[in-house]
C-alpha cells in the first residue's frame, strides 16, 4: 500500500509526492515498446466527505524522453529491475481518474512520473498564511528503531555521486498521534517514507547530527525473519 505525501500546487499543475510498494511493471506495447514502462501502486486516500480512507490503484508512466539529454526514465525502470514487492518513492505531475476500475471495483487513476528513488531526502519550501518554512521527505531502510516511550527510527540517506558518495543518518521521532501506530508496525529493515518536520542538525563529537519529527509516514512490506 501507498500514499500521496504531499502536493504542491502550482498554475502549471501539481507536482505529486508518492511512495508506495510496487504492485506490478507492464512495459510499454505496440507504438509505445520501449518508450514507457507503467508502473503501478495501490494507494489509501482520505475521503473528507465520507471521513473514511478509500483505496485506489495509481499507474505512473515513466517515458523515455526523445531530447537523448533529458533522462530516459523508462530505461532508468528497466536498468533499475523495478518489479512488485520494491517500495519506491516517486514524483509525478497531476494525478487524473481513468474512469476504470480494477474487478473488485477500486478505481484507476493515472500519472506521468518524473523521478523515482529507494533512497532520498527531498526538501519542501511550505508557504503558509504569507510564512514560509521547511518540511522533510526523507525514504530509506529503518537501520534501528527504538519503541521506547519517545519511538523513534534511525534512516541512512546516500547523497553525492557514486564515487563520491557519503551518507547522512537521520533521526525520526514520531509524536503521540503516530506512537501506537508506528510500535506496531514498524520494524528493522523495512522501507519507510517519511513526512517531517524542519530537520536540526546539531555537531556532537565532530558528527552532525540531523534529527526531524515526522507528521505522517509509508511503510512497506516487513522484512523477513532470518
Amino acid at each position: 500500500m501507498g500514499k500521496i505525501v504531499h502536493t504542491t500546487h502550482s498554475e502549471n499543475g501539481d507536482i505529486n509526492f508518492v511512495a508506495g510498494t510496487i504492485s506490478y511493471v507492464a512495459p510499454g506495447t505496440g507504438e509505445y515498446k520501449g518508450k514507457v514502462q507503467n508502473v503501478s501502486m495501490s494507494i489509501q486516500e482520505y475521503d473528507p466527505e465520507t471521513k473514511k480512507s478509500v483505496n485506489r490503484v495509481l499507474q505512473l508512466a515513466f517515458w523515455n524522453s526523445d531530447d537523448s539529454s533529458k533522462a530516459q526514465l523508462a530505461d532508468q525502470v528497466k536498468n533499475a529491475k523495478l518489479k512488485a514487492g520494491n517500495f519506491i518513492f516517486a514524483v509525478c505531475g497531476n494525478i487524473t481518474d481513468t474512469g476504470a476500475k480494477r474487478k473488485d471495483g477500486t478505481p484507476i487513476s493515472k500519472a506521468t512520473a518524473f523521478e523515482f528513488r529507494f533512497n532520498h531526502r527531498r526538501i519542501l519550501e511550505i508557504v503558509k498564511d504569507e510564512n514560509t518554512y521547511e518540511n522533510n521527505i526523507i525514504c530509506g531502510r529503518v537501520a534501528h528503531f527504538s519503541d521506547g516511550e519517545n519511538p523513534y527510527v534511525r534512516i541512512p540517506v546516500n547523497k553525492g555521486p557514486k564515487d563520491e558518495q557519503t551518507t547522512d543518518w537521520y533521526t525520526v521521532f514520531f509524536n503521540d498521534k503516530l506512537k501506537d501506530s508506528v510500535i506496531k508496525n514498524v520494524k528493522k529493515g523495512q522501507p519507510i517514507c517519511v513526512y517531517t518536520q524542519k530537520v536540526n542538525e546539531k555537531e556532537h563529537d565532530g558528527d552532525v547530527s540531523h534529527v526531524t519529527t515526522a507528521m505522517s509516514y509509508v511503510i512497506g512490506n516487513t522484512p523477513k525473519a532470518s
